[in-house]
């Protein structure tokens, strides 16, 4: 299922992008 692994991709790219800031606060992104 497509959409499936789209719903799957975009809930990981949000856990990470949720991650990162919370790990490194104050180091902006390269």
């Amino acid at each position: 299922d497509t959409r499936g692994v789209l719903i799957g991709a975009l809930a990981m790219l949000r856990t990470k992008h949720a991650d990162l800031p919370a790990r490194k606060h104050g180091n902006p992104p390269q």
